[in-house]
């Protein structure tokens, strides 16, 4: 494998992946689904499907969309779009038919490759009922098809009158700052928004960290959604700049994990606070090989000192990170070759190319130790929300400064620690939860009058939401196990409430609003059912 300091400094992901592909064309570039790839067959795979697309019609700009789990078809169309000029949209494959909508009409696609059946879910209806007719559906995988859908298969090969002379010149065309990516985030609005990236923003994630780790064998695990910032840019994008190989987990099992970390030699590990925690309390932990590992790495929320402690144990070096979707991966950054309090309790510190401020409410700078919205700037930051031109305007200020909507201060160290939220936003199991999105679904429902959605603290996942819900009907009140059932209809699990409480009447302040701050302190207190005046 490539050793970390000879990572050449590419500022497009095709030129990475033609690199490899020349200089050690039989090393592993995925494992999945039984499958290994090489550099050559994966370049092999991505001019084949580029030529398919650029036959399609696509040109630079449009947006090619997919639904998939980890899997090396993903790889192959990510790599393919961004090849072309192409802008990659993910779809969770945990989104329900609104959500799916939802991205697909916001970023009007030419194509979706979809996968057809995910484990026992069909995709057919939902997508039958969610493509709008001039999208052109792709179907990868076992299952039924939706009506209109061409085998991908047969897709590629409509590549073939495409010259490979044609494809060189459109790679060659393709720039740096030119867009690669939506990724879509829930919004405060209730609508989740898309974030524009840049390819060059995207692989910088990569050369930062893998040159800061130093790793001379790249070998990594992906059980991120391919939707999110974390699974394309910090695993699939930092894999190929690396030069390594990448196993694909269609799922995320705690047990499978420790499983492939022993079987594949993993190097570097990433994962969220909760995927972490489910690996140390597995029964395999203390047994299973993980002496490959080099670096553990993890974002998306704290890390208890037990839990660091005892990772600390079995793996040589922690690591942990600030990032966001709208700064394309990480902007702060602190390690430790051994359990160090500050991993727990802080961010690190500004990456050599972002700038930190922390802001007050007028928007002056506030001294160390004190509290206030954490700015950030770079080159690296989104070029806006997709259609969105108010949102981005009130996301990024004019002299380019990012608000991040956390409460933030510098220690004494020049660590940042975050202390909380600006907005109401929280994490759960590592993914963004908007109540105004899960608040705009019960409030849909017929027999729901008004709904206010709080955050509650989880052992597991972090945080999870419990919704108040003020009934409709005061003879015949709407159950909470039928709005349960409602919101797994119409949202991904992580963002289903955990709890719901059907009250005759909820709280008001004397603005005619909601008594949020009231409801998340009962929220706090329960520890059984909360009858309310119901």
């Amino acid at each position: 494998m490539v050793a970390a300091p000879d990572i050449p400094d590419f500022h497009r992901a095709y030129d990475y992946l033609r690199h490899y592909g020349e200089r050690r064309p039989e090393s592993e570039a995925a494992i999945s689904a039984g499958a290994r790839l090489t550099y050559r067959e994966l370049k092999r795979r991505v001019d084949q499907c580029a030529r398919a697309l650029i036959a399609a019609g696509i040109s630079p700009g449009d947006r090619v969309a997919y639904l998939s789990p980890p899997h090396h078809d993903y790889l192959v169309i990510l790599l393919a779009t961004l090849a072309v000029g192409g802008i990659a949209v993910g779809v969770n494959p945990r989104y329900r038919r609104r959500e799916i909508a939802h991205v697909l009409n916001d970023a009007a696609p030419s194509i979706l490759f979809s996968r057809a059946r995910i484990g026992s879910r069909s995709y057919a209806a939902d997508l039958s009922a969610a493509c709008a007719p001039a999208t052109r559906l792709v179907t990868m995988g076992e299952g039924e098809s939706p009506a209109g859908g061409e085998p991908l298969a047969e897709f590629m090969l409509r590549g073939g009158s495409i010259t490979f002379e044609e494809l060189k010149a459109r790679t060659d065309s393709t720039e740096g700052e030119s867009p690669c990516l939506i990724i879509y985030t829930s919004g405060t609005t209730g609508a989740p928004k898309g974030v524009l990236l840049k390819q060059n923003a995207a692989l910088r994630h990569a050369k930062i960290f893998l040159r800061r780790f130093q790793l001379k064998t790249l070998r990594a695990v992906n059980y991120y959604p391919t939707n999110h910032v974390a699974g394309v840019v910090a695993n699939t994008l930092q894999t190929l700049v690396g030069g390594g190989a990448q196993v694909c987990m269609e799922r995320f099992d705690a047990g499978e994990v420790l499983s492939i970390i022993e079987s594949e030699r993993i190097t570097i590990w990433g994962g969220i606070p909760t995927m972490l925690q489910m690996c140390a309390s597995h029964e395999n932990f203390e047994t299973a090989d993980l002496s490959s590992v080099r670096v553990l790495l993890w974002s998306g929320g704290e890390l208890s000192p037990e839990l660091a402690r005892k990772l600390s144990r079995r793996v040589p070096r922690l690591a942990t990170l600030f990032a966001m979707t709208e700064t394309t991966g990480g902007v702060t950054a602190i390690e430790s070759d051994s359990f160090a309090d500050a991993l727990c309790h802080s961010v690190g510190r500004p990456l050599p190319d972002a700038e930190i401020r922390i802001a007050g409410e007028e928007g002056e700078s506030v001294s160390h130790g004190e509290t206030g919205e954490l700015l950030v700037r770079g080159a690296f930051l989104m070029i806006g929300y997709w259609n969105n031109p108010a949102a981005t305007a009130a996301a990024i200020d004019a002299q380019g400064w990012l608000r991040t909507g956390d409460l933030a201060q510098v220690d004494h160290d020049g660590c940042i620690r975050l202390v909380g939220r600006r907005i109401e936003m929280f994490k759960s199991g590592g993914y963004n939860v908007y109540p105004k999105e899960v608040e705009a679904v019960l409030d849909s429902h017929a027999g729901v009058a008004g709904a206010v959605v709080v955050a509650t603290k989880d052992e597991l996942y972090g945080e999870v939401g419990a919704a108040f819900v003020q009934a409709g009907s005061v003879e015949n009140p709407v159950s909470e196990e039928s709005l349960l059932d409602y919101c797994r209809q119409n949202l991904a699990n992580y963002k289903v409430p955990k709890r719901i409480y059907v009250w005759l009447e909820l709280p008001m302040l004397a603005n005619g609003k909601f008594d949020r701050k009231r409801l998340a302190e009962q929220a706090a207190m329960a520890r059984g059912p909360l009858r309310g005046s119901r």
